[in-house]
């Protein structure tokens, strides 16, 4: 490990531009952290939930004073416009602090338990935190995805380290300074900046207890590995192509308008994006041309700008892949319909035009590979069938979009499409809503975030097992044991398995 404290640059993607630098934290700085993060914890814990619910409430209220700080900050270093800062990401995290507040009470209080067989006895479950969870989170959404997975752990009772993106650290000091600011309890929150090799020591490392990780297939996978080694819980949303089947009877208006908003908004640099979309072939050339008219219509600038509709691509690595996929879908017949170019604002900065594929089929990079970014492919297919069979032809099972006016069969469609999360005439709405359950099939992920869920999921659930009527033990089990004994047990167990009343009767007069 590394003994050199370096530090992690931040660069706005609009400009290229330096924006500040955080610490790269060595293995030595971070096990003193989360030495620190452990001892504060134990202070948390021992408060009520009421009493966390105050401290939130006033993060919530710290955020909602210093929207425009913000929102400025989100898009000059991720490169998003500062709208899509404001809508997808800003806005979003009171509601979450106030579902999570308003939840965690009913969700975290004491379980009773009903026992069919022993009426003698009850139960309930209780529950308590694990400990310390860490939060890995990425680039794409710098503000909301980390804090909407650190709200439920903290309410639940744990402390948290977060370990964001190294392309948007700033934005997570900026969350962590917002804790501070709001009177929030020291070192219950801390966010730890470090390089990929560091972070998979610190999840080794035995004060860690459990595990949220929002990012790439890739790297989810070394993280679940490293999770299974130390046998923590950990739920990962990992990534995702994902499909929107468009229906004869669709509603064009709509699905055009939901698919360009999925696939273009943040600049295709979301999970749940819409990546590619199988059409009938009877309203494709309809289709098509309106989706072309919306797509004319997104202006490529400076994130700043109020009236800019799609901003940088945050991470340069990114056009590599871009241009191959577009070369690839030109060799194999497709047509680039609109964009398909790297360009600049001001001779500055990492833009790419929103692009529209025709004509693309199955094989192609662009259907097949996840391109985070604002590329749509649109297959023609020559029913719904066979769209349904495209779109479940994918490693990935994150989200999917189905469009058609009639209820029924829209039903039907999405309860066939392989994916944590179907949404029928709408876009990307669902993983704003913390009400819904969050997570992918496949390699999109395992398990699930968010409802009420989410603050059970990072808490020990203790099992509670007493006598209802004092001194009422089951002694028929005892021994020493006898023919007469086991004759009893039989006739009883019989009793309660029999279906019916009647049953039941009859058989115990029988004795059998």
């Amino acid at each position: 490990m590394d003994n050199l404290e370096r530090t992690i640059k931040s660069y706005n993607p609009a400009t290229g531009e330096l924006l500040g630098e955080v610490p790269n934290m060595t293995g030595e700085t971070i096990s003193e952290i989360v030495q620190k993060v452990a001892t504060a914890g134990k202070m948390w814990q021992a408060l009520s939930i009421k009493e966390r619910i105050v401290y939130l409430q006033k993060v919530k209220n710290t955020i909602i004073e210093n929207t425009d700080e913000l929102c400025k900050l989100i898009s000059q270093e991720n490169g998003k416009t500062v709208f899509e800062a404001l809508s997808f990401e800003v806005i979003i995290v009171p509601y979450f602090i106030d579902y999570f507040c308003r939840e965690a009470q009913r969700a975290l209080e004491n379980q009773s338990l009903s026992i069919h067989l022993f009426k003698h006895r009850k139960s309930y479950v209780h529950y308590k935190p694990l400990g310390i969870h860490c939060a890995i989170s990425p680039w794409n959404y710098p503000f909301f995805l980390p804090v909407s997975m650190i709200i439920a752990p903290l309410l639940a009772g744990n402390s948290v380290i977060l370990k964001p993106s190294s392309l948007t650290p700033l934005t997570a000091k900026y969350i962590e300074k917002i804790f501070v600011t709001s009177g929030f309890p020291e070192n219950v929150l801390s966010v730890v900046t470090t390089s990929g090799e560091n972070a998979f020591n610190m999840i080794s490392m035995e004060e860690v207890k459990s595990l949220t990780f929002i990012g790439s297939t890739a790297v989810g996978k070394k993280v679940a590995a490293e999770c299974g080694r130390n046998l923590i819980p950990c739920a990962m949303e990992l990534g995702g192509n994902n499909p929107a089947i468009v229906a004869r009877d669709a509603d064009i208006e709509l699905a055009t308008g939901a698919i360009t908003m999925s696939a273009f908004g943040n600049a295709g640099q979301t999970c749940a994006a819409c990546g590619r979309v199988y059409v009938e072939e009877a309203i494709y050339d309809v289709f098509v041309e309106r989706l072309f008219d919306r797509v004319h219509k997104i202006h490529c600038g400076n994130p700043l700008d109020y009236t800019t509709s799609m901003g940088a691509i945050t991470d340069s690595k990114s056009f590599e892949l871009f241009e191959s996929a577009i070369k690839d879908a030109q060799e194999k017949g497709a047509q680039i319909a609109v964009g398909g170019k790297r360009i600049t604002i001001d001779g500055r900065g990492n833009f790419f035009e929103p692009t529209v594929i025709t004509n693309a089929t199955q094989n192609m990079i662009a259907v097949t590979y996840e391109l985070f970014g604002p590329i749509l492919p649109i297959v023609k297919v020559k029913n719904i069938d066979e769209a349904i069979t495209y779109a479940n032809d994918s490693v990935y099972g994150l989200s999917a979009y189905v469009f058609s006016q009639d209820a029924h069969k829209a039903k039907k469609i999405a309860e066939q499409v392989v994916a944590g999360n179907v949404i029928i005439n709408e876009s990307f709405i669902n993983n704003a809503l913390p009400d819904l359950p969050w997570g992918g099939e496949k390699q999109s992920g395992i398990g699930r975030i968010y409802t009420k869920e989410h603050l059970r999921q990072f808490s020990h659930a203790y099992h509670v097992h007493y006598d209802a009527i004092p001194f009422a033990v089951s002694q028929f089990f005892w021994a020493p044991y006898s023919k007469k004994m086991y004759s009893r047990i039989k006739r009883y167990a019989q009793l309660f398995i029999r279906s019916g009343w009647l049953e039941k009767f009859t058989s115990f007069l029988r004795g059998h």
